[in-house]
């Protein structure tokens, strides 16, 4: 890491490793994606078949919903990486862990903000989908 402006941001060597991790995700997140398009095309099916397929199919319309919104989450990341902005918190403006990032480097928050945002919402009932 090296500091600009009193904040550590990744260097070079840093950058190429996030940038690794966030491709090789997208990648995988991709692979499940399409083998799980699959299962939304059915033919025709007799009454009694029908209950189950459209529960997986549910499920599996939920998992696509959740894949697109962390390709999207990733593809941010990566943005964020070639602007500079990356490891850097959109709630406080503090770096994020290296541990963190490790774990989910596509997140946008700190782990603090992060717990913060999910003890506020968790009363509401309300949950969205939030990129770590």
């Amino acid at each position: 890491m090296f500091n600009l402006q009193g904040i550590d941001r990744p260097d070079t060597n840093g950058i190429q490793q996030y940038s690794e991790l966030l491709l090789r995700e997208k990648e995988r997140v991709q692979s499940q994606l399409n083998g799980r398009l699959e299962t939304l095309h059915s033919g025709r099916l007799a009454v009694e078949d029908q209950a189950p397929v459209l529960h997986e199919q549910f499920v599996s319309i939920r998992f696509n919903n959740f894949a697109y919104e962390k390709i999207k989450a990733i593809d941010a990341a990566l943005e964020r990486l070639k602007r500079g902005e990356y490891g850097i918190c959109e709630e406080c403006d503090e770096p994020i862990s290296e541990k963190r990032l490790m774990a989910v480097p596509w997140t946008r928050h700190c782990l603090q903000c992060q717990e913060n945002f999910t003890a506020e919402n968790a009363s509401s009932g309300f949950q969205p989908f939030r990129a770590a």
